[in-house]
């Protein structure tokens, strides 16, 4: 996934077809999380860092967009976003095959989503994308054990002024999750 998700710091020359590829590939990575769990926890690094490459691609194929060229993608890159949605809730919902690394995904979201926004911060604010991500990233923090995001917040602490922001961006998730997402049982 990681060649076949490469986008360029340059506008790609064509929007569609990236769009395209951006969509087969996730669909890919769901179909290999959902059915085929055990064999990608043997190379569950692999699957850490393509999720990743995908995501970053799906947040800079959104920096690229126009005007003109929304509406060509749009569904292209919501389908794509639906995807790596399902990834999340597919890991969540198997923790004892992926739950040691339940974190890894976490992490790699939070570090990502803030660079996406310094980018995109300046032009739209908030992406349609990062909107549809959030309830497979919540069910994702609700299935990591606490152990893992009480070691994930230090992690963010000892980054220094960098660090802050990924707290901020895990401590608004965790919220969400505990008002949104968290099952509270029967009134």
């Amino acid at each position: 996934p990681s060649a076949a998700t490469a986008v360029d710091s340059a506008a790609p020359k064509d929007l569609r077809q990236e769009c395209q590829k951006l969509v087969r590939c996730t669909r890919l990575l769901h179909a290999l999380v959902k059915f085929r769990g055990n064999q990608c926890r043997r190379s569950a690094a692999l699957l850490v860092q393509g999720i990743e490459r995908t995501l970053a691609a799906l947040g800079s194929l959104e920096c690229f967009l126009t005007e003109e060229e929304e509406g060509e993608c749009a569904d292209a890159l919501q389908s794509a976003a639906s995807f790596l949605n399902d990834i999340y809730k597919e890991l969540a919902d198997q923790p004892d095959i992926f739950g040691k690394y339940l974190v890894h995904f976490l992490s790699s979201f939070i570090m990502l989503e803030d660079r996406k926004l310094a980018v995109l911060a300046p032009k739209r604010g908030r992406s349609q994308a990062s909107a549809m991500l959030e309830p497979g990233i919540c069910a994702l923090l609700g299935a990591c054990p606490s152990k893992d995001k009480k070691h994930l917040h230090m992690v963010f602490l000892g980054k220094g002024m960098q660090g802050s922001h990924y707290l901020e961006r895990l401590n608004k998730l965790d919220s969400k999750y505990q008002v949104h997402y968290r099952y509270q049982g029967k009134k």
